[in-house]
């Protein structure tokens, strides 16, 4: 102990006398460890730290999709089977998200929350802070009905108060008994904060799906097992009913299947910032073989008094050590900064169970990478130290053996270095043009001056469809006069921004020209006006007019999408459609046919289906009012509020925003991910700059008398530049070769991630070659044009 004590002791003071090394070292450690970390530390929020439930590796996830495999969800009574019929299972629970209007002394207000199965919190072993949960016969259509609170929820707008359970709170617009109060940092599914039983009739439509299901397994049953189970329950499913026939039952873990989508993502993050800490250790590794260049008499002195080999390596590694704990350190504090800044950028609340932050597992895993970071950079040149001719050196003052394979170690560190950063910048760039890509998407509406506005009519008051018709009627009338108002309409979900339903549908006397295509679609409501508002095409046939009331033919407008799979060649006006399959089904005739809209996803790759039916003849609850509007949001907004309370002082607004802010918030994750990507390729570039300009600088100080004497015997300054940057260009020419072997791979890794992009894009594949090459130019010039200002005679006394 004593030994490595005073060997940190003369470590630390080596690196007090060459500040400016320490300092460079230190900050490219930092640099590389920080963003490690950051990453790591997402890494370990989502994939590794388990979900807060009892035993959270026994849940699964049950699901239906199309044969695309999108949207999922499924059915009610569908779910019901399945909880019957699968004995893999302890127990299936659902659950449907909801927004709910709670109504308090502060006034109305919408939360996030759920209409979930009674047995659902028992299957995740979540238990109350206060009160209980939910029973069997508080989940059917006629009992009374009841309300969880969560903790944020109770706290923010109730004050804590515990008087609160076992009273009455108006959710919906109907008392609600309070029964419990949910534990803290505690939401379901994500930012949920209000639950209320599920309450579903059985015998519904079993084409519409809406629900998830999430169940935890018997003792000794595996996840195969429950899913070969489902795959028989779904399969006697498609033979009972026509609806539905064609969906696709999945069943997964359910952390695994929650982060499925971006574990990809997370992945290649990691492996990215890997490889910029490998450029960091490279660059440090360089650095010490300079510095060890002048520490040649300091190791020959110390080998002549008779320390040996292993005792010099071992206190070079020290060295290497505290420089590494040190950048870790700096790491630390940057990989903190770095996460404040990108949470900060991300528009939507994260749940309130994932905690990225930096935990006792990253800081031991910071730890670990310091150290084995130590040995990476630090090994190879503490080996190449200890192989200095004692003889010669103490005779030459300075090292002549071994100083070739220093520098061709150094040249091997910046060939990696340079193959790396082709990596990172061909990832990087692939990321960049496809977030470019996809904001230039044209959504299939316009979105400039358009602005959305969520509301859902509670209570008893709306149970019928001709009241919510009245109310959304003199809604949109008070709407249109607002001042500034050109335009307005309303849809039952936002494009792109909405919570979309499928069902199946059925077109008479018709199958799709593609067997495999989706036999669901888009079920949107959507008002007169409402087309015309968005932009939306008409392709042929005409918009929905205020004579499609209810007691008239019942209408429906499809999208593109639906004509080319059932009507080639063919006009469409006309046919009839229906939703559901089978029998006693309520046929609806195409009256228009618009142009395909991305109602899903901005970047999505395949159009789905989409049936829209007018309001009068389906009124919903809920509705998204769409105004096409000058002026700001903050002007309109005021002036909305005050038309809806006229009409109803319990209805509040919620989700008021401009399209472009929906837009904007789609694409949030893409824009992230390609600003990473885009940091650690700028990184990378730097940081392989600097290592080859420092490869050409110390060669160049070597070859300083060369140098001169070449001078002095007439040699022109332009061929002396042209060879020492061609040192420059051939180490570049084969780090980037063998790296744009890596980008092949990298960007067949990322192709799933990419959006309009090839994943061998040769526009990508010519640029970053030319670019490393025109930085290694540069990097090379610098010194080169530096030494041709060096005196010839100055550089001959040097010889």
């Amino acid at each position: 102990m004593e030994t490595v004590l005073g060997d940190l002791r003369f470590a630390a003071r080596t690196l007090v006398r060459s500040p400016g090394f320490a300092i460079a070292a230190v900050a490219t450690l930092g640099l590389g460890i920080g963003a490690t970390t950051m990453v790591f530390s997402l890494v370990n929020a989502i994939l590794l730290r388990p979900f807060p439930y009892a035993v959270p590796e026994r849940l699964i996830q049950l699901t239906e999709t199309d044969r695309s495999g999108q949207y999922e969800s499924t059915s009610y009574p569908n779910f019901v089977d399945y909880r019957s019929g699968m004995n893999t299972l302890n127990g299936l629970g659902a659950y449907s998200n909801e927004t709910l209007t709670l109504r308090g002394q502060g006034g109305a207000q919408r939360v996030e929350g759920s209409a979930i199965s009674y047995n659902l919190f028992d299957i995740l072993g979540i238990r109350p802070l206060i009160g209980r949960t939910f029973r069997a016969d508080e989940d059917v259509p006629t009992a009374e009905r009841v309300v969880l609170l969560g903790y944020g929820l109770w706290q923010n707008s109730f004050g804590g108060d515990r008087a609160l359970v076992g009273g009455t709170l108006n959710v919906d617009g109907e008392p609600h008994v309070v029964i419990g109060v949910m534990p803290p940092d505690f939401s379901f599914p994500e930012q949920g904060q209000a639950w209320v039983p599920l309450r579903r009739d059985p015998t519904a439509e079993r084409g519409l799906n809406y629900i998830t299901a999430i169940g935890r397994l018997a003792p000794g049953a595996i996840v195969a097992q429950a899913r070969t189970e489902a795959e028989a329950i779904r399969q006697r499913l498609s033979r009972d009913y026509t609806s539905g026939s064609d969906r696709v039952v999945r069943v997964g873990g359910l952390q695994e299947t929650s982060v499925s989508e971006i574990k990809p993502v997370l992945l290649i993050l990691l492996a990215a910032v890997g490889f910029v800490l490998l450029i960091a250790c490279a660059n440090v590794a360089n650095l010490l073989l300079s510095r060890a260049a002048s520490r040649d008499k300091e190791i020959a002195i110390r080998t002549a008094l008779g320390a040996g080999r292993a005792r010099l390596v071992r206190q070079l590694l020290t060295e290497s050590v505290l420089l590494g704990l040190l950048g870790g350190a700096l790491g630390v504090l940057l990989s903190s900064w770095w996460m404040d800044l990108m949470l900060a950028s991300i528009p939507t609340p994260l749940p309130a169970w994932l905690k990225i932050n930096i935990d006792r597992t990253v800081l031991l895993f910071t730890l670990a990478v310091a150290f084995v970071t130590a040995l990476l950079f630090g090994l190879a040149p503490a080996l190449q130290s200890i192989r200095t001719d004692v003889q010669a050196t103490l005779k030459e003052g300075r090292g002549i053996t071994g100083s070739f394979r220093k520098n061709r170690l150094r040249s091997a560190l910046v060939v990696a270095q340079l193959a790396l950063a082709v990596v990172l910048l061909t990832g990087g760039l692939l990321m960049v043009k496809s977030f470019l890509a996809m904001r230039q998407v044209n959504p299939g509406f316009r979105i400039e001056n358009v602005v959305a506005v969520d509301l859902a009519l509670p209570g008893q008051r709306y149970d019928s469809e001709a009241s919510r018709l009245v109310f959304y009627d003199r809604l949109l009338e008070k709407a249109a006069a607002i001042p500034g108002v050109q335009q307005v309409g309303a849809i039952s979900a936002v494009p792109i921004g909405g919570a979309n339903n499928t069902s199946n549908f059925t077109v008479e006397g018709r199958s799709p020209s593609d067997p495999e295509a989706a036999r669901n679609a888009f079920h949107t409501i959507v008002t007169p006006g409402y087309f015309e508002t968005m932009g939306i095409p008409l392709v042929r046939g005409r918009y929905f007019r205020s004579t499609d009331l209810a007691g008239s033919e019942r209408v429906a407008i499809v999208n593109q999408r639906v004509v080319d799979l059932f009507f080639e060649g063919e006009d469409p006006v006309g046919k009839r459609i229906a939703w559901g399959a089978g029998e006693g089904l309520e046929w609806m005739t195409i009256v228009g046919v618009t142009a395909n809209v991305n109602q899903a996803d901005i970047n999505q790759k395949a159009v789905h289906p989409e049936i829209h039916q007018p309001l009068a003849q389906s009124a919903r609850r809920s509705m998204s009012l769409m105004l096409r509007a000058s002026g700001t949001l903050d002007q309109l907004r005021p002036a909305l509020q005050r038309e809806v309370q006229s009409l109803d002082p319990n209805i509040p607004l919620f989700n008021v925003q401009t399209m472009k802010q929906v837009v904007t918030q789609a694409v949030w994750d893409s824009r992230l991910y390609s600003s990473l990507f885009g940091a650690f390729a700028a990184a990378a570039l730097l940081l392989a700059a600097v290592g080859l300009y420092g490869v050409i600088a110390y060669s160049v100080s070597q070859r300083t008398p060369e140098i001169g004497v070449r001078i002095a015997l007439g040699a022109e300054p332009s061929l002396v530049t042209r060879m020492i940057v061609w040192q420059g260009i051939r180490l570049s020419a084969l780090g980037v070769g063998l790296g744009l072997l890596g980008a092949v791979a990298m960007g067949q890794a990322m192709q799933g991630l990419l959006y309009g992009v090839q994943p061998i894009d040769p526009l990508t594949f010519v640029a970053v070659p030319l670019l490393l090459t025109g930085v290694a130019t540069l990097a090379s010039w610098i010194p080169a044009r530096r030494v041709l200002r060096v005196d010839p005679i100055t550089a001959l006394r040097l010889e």
